[in-house]
């Protein structure tokens, strides 16, 4: 193996390992080496939006653009670090473009919805919101052992207000990754959304359980402890959301 190739082996599996600034230096390694390596530059913006440097991770991903116009990584990728930096036109332009070239990435679906949202398109981000659903629980229920899509799945649900299907998949979440306090928090806010006040206070206990410092899961309680009148529940919940989250 040639050490360009090595060192880019090396960025990819610290980048999967949720160390982004280690795989930045060993795609600068690579680079330094082949300034025109496609690879290299794709990963490093990557990893630069990873640790949130969005605007050098733009730079990167445009480096490596022109060096390929067809991968979809490229816009997926460029499209997060433009919803990051609030250039709302700029994202849907890469997301939608990534759309085009894998119609069924789900994942670029949602966030084209996101952003579709945020400029107050509703009707066409309604629509983008159902598409990325479609997929993702086609893909959970294709794959069954598949955590990570189960939990596309129920959040891309949740989003389009498919709240049965929410509960659907997030049931398959919740046992494929039961120690994620996201699977738990997504079923119960469709738990919420549907009135099931009981399920959806055990689904968001759960989630605190995992994650004492989750403030949607403690709004959400509170939330659920206003239906059920128990309002000093309700404001020790809000209170404990305010604090981790005063804004």
């Amino acid at each position: 193996m040639r050490v360009v190739d090595s060192e880019i082996q090396r960025a990819l599996a610290h980048f999967h390992a949720g160390d982004a600034l280690t795989a930045q230096r060993h795609c600068r390694s690579a680079l330094a080496m082949e300034p025109n390596n496609f690879t290299a530059h794709l990963l490093l913006g990557a990893a630069l939006r990873a640790s949130g440097a969005h605007a050098e991770a733009i730079a990167s991903l445009n480096a490596a653009q022109t060096l390929r116009h067809d991968n979809q990584d490229i816009y997926v990728n460029r499209g997060l670090a433009w919803l990051a930096l609030n250039d709302l036109e700029a994202a849907l332009a890469d997301f939608t473009r990534c759309t085009k070239l894998a119609p069924n990435f789900s994942f670029a679906h949602f966030h084209r919805a996101q952003a579709l949202a945020a400029l107050g398109r509703g009707q066409e981000s309604h629509l983008a919101y159902r598409r990325a659903a479609d997929l993702a629980l086609a893909q959970s229920r294709t794959n069954r052992n598949d955590a990570q899509a189960a939990s596309e799945a129920c959040v891309y649900c949740l989003a389009a207000g498919r709240f049965e299907e929410c509960i659907e998949a997030g049931d398959r979440a919740a046992a494929r990754a039961p120690g994620s306090p996201e699977n738990w928090s997504n079923r119960g806010a469709a738990h919420m959304a549907l009135g099931h006040t009981d399920k959806a206070l055990n689904d968001f206990n759960a989630a605190l359980r995992l994650r004492p410092d989750y403030p949607e899961a403690h709004c959400n309680r509170g939330a659920i402890f206003c239906q059920l009148g128990a309002l000093n529940d309700a404001l020790t919940a809000y209170e404990a959301a305010l604090a981790l989250r005063p804004a």
